[in-house]
Formats: C-alpha cells, structure tokens, sequence
C-alpha cells in the first residue's frame, strides 16, 4: 500500500477566531479548543497585546490536555512569548512546576537551551528559585545546564546620599546560579540534586561583588537533611 502525506494548511482567521482559541486555552474548555483547532486553525497565532501563544497560557495555567492538543496541531514549543515575561512554555511550565507539561514538552522536542536566549531566565533556573523539586530532576535528565546563571541589571538608590537634592542610584549586576538561588531559597532537596550534578558552588549567586556560593547556607542545608533523614530511619 502507498501511503501519501497529505498537508493541511492553516485557514484565515479573524481576530475574533483568534481570541476564541486563546479565551477556550486560558478556561480550559478542551471541547472548544478541539473544535477550533479542527477548522484547521494556526495554533500560534495570539491575541491582545501580550504577545502569549495559547501553547504558552496553557502551559502556564496547568492545562495539560490543551497542551497536548496544542502540540500535535503543530504548534511552536520554544517561541518567546509575554511583553515583561519574555518565557517559552517550557520555560513557564518550569516556573510553575507543571511537571506533567514539562514531561511534554521535553518529549515534543522542546530544547531546554533554546528555552534560554539573551539574559532570560533558563528553565533550571526558575525551577531552582521556585522549589520545583520534581521539574530540576526532569531538567537535570534532559541535559539543562545545571551551571547557567541568569544576570540581571537594577538600580539600587540609598535614601541616604543625596546629590543636590536627588537621591543617589548605583547600578548594580546580580549573577544567580540555579545552584545559588536555591541555596538562597533554602531548597535544600534542590541544592543536594545539583551539587550531586556537579553544579560549580564557585559560579554566580548575588552581586557581582559578593561571594559566589554561599557555601555556608549550602552546609547548613544539607546538614538539616541528613539530620532529618537519621530521624525518619530512626522513627
């Protein structure tokens, strides 16, 4: 038997079709997001002004059939989405700790690296600050690079000093580590899975003039989950 493939292409679609698709992801009406990808309709496209795809809000929300849905319609696993945000779904699902979802997207070919460019957050990273123990194990499996850190500019003003009666700002870099901002967290199941991934407690995790690791707090932590570790074998 031959076997042809055939290609569908996309209809037109209006601005109010485009919000239909994204209104049925954001509530989670799977019946009506089956309907609206079957016309068939481009799974990308978003509405408003936040620039979010529907694979993004629903990856954010928790939606994982949507997802599903949403994946197999073809839609676009490492676009960058959100005005402020600046995340893939991924990287969003990371943040959440949608590890089902995450489970997706590492499966659907979503890149952990391409989850990051510029100075954007990594996947790692935001699961790392958040506690998402279950998300660094699936990420760590899939090869993230438990070293990337997140560098980020501010300006920090001293009420303090004033110059001609203007507050005085310096700008200050932060470099933060998975690592460092899970031992600033107190993620103490996260800092021993990436210590044993051999994290470098010698990279970034505060102020460019501030020591790298806080080794101190990474002591103290593992130091409290061996002890409560003793204690639940001895109970």
């Amino acid at each position: 038997m031959d076997l042809q493939l055939v290609l569908l292409h996309f209809s037109s679609a209006t601005a109010e079709e485009v919000s239909e698709l994204q209104v049925a992801v954001k509530h989670n009406f799977v019946s009506k997001v089956e309907e609206v990808l079957s016309r068939p309709q481009d799974p990308d496209l978003t509405g408003g002004s936040n620039g979010e795809t529907p694979l993004y809000t629903a990856s954010e929300r928790g939606h994982a059939e949507i997802v599903q849905l949403l994946l197999e319609a073809g839609a676009s696993k490492d676009e960058i989405c959100g005005r402020w945000t600046r995340l893939t779904p991924l990287a969003v699902a990371s943040r959440e700790g949608h590890m089902a979802i995450v489970q997706m997207l590492l499966a659907a070919g979503s890149n952990e690296e391409n989850a990051r460019r510029d100075r954007e957050a990594s996947p790692l990273y935001l699961a790392s600050l958040r506690g998402h123990v279950g998300v660094v194990r699936l990420l760590l499996h899939a090869g993230a690079d438990k070293d990337e850190a997140f560098v980020f500019t501010y300006f920090q003003c001293d009420p303090n000093q004033c110059d001609q009666n203007h507050m005085v700002c310096s700008e200050v870099t932060s470099i933060q580590t998975p690592l460092g901002v899970a031992s600033r967290e107190g993620h103490t199941e996260i800092v021993r899975l990436l210590l044993a991934a051999a994290a470098d407690s010698n990279k970034g995790a505060g102020r460019h003039d501030e020591t790298p690791i806080y080794l101190e707090d990474i002591k103290r932590l593992l130091t409290e989950a061996m002890d409560a570790r003793e204690s639940d074998m001895g109970a």
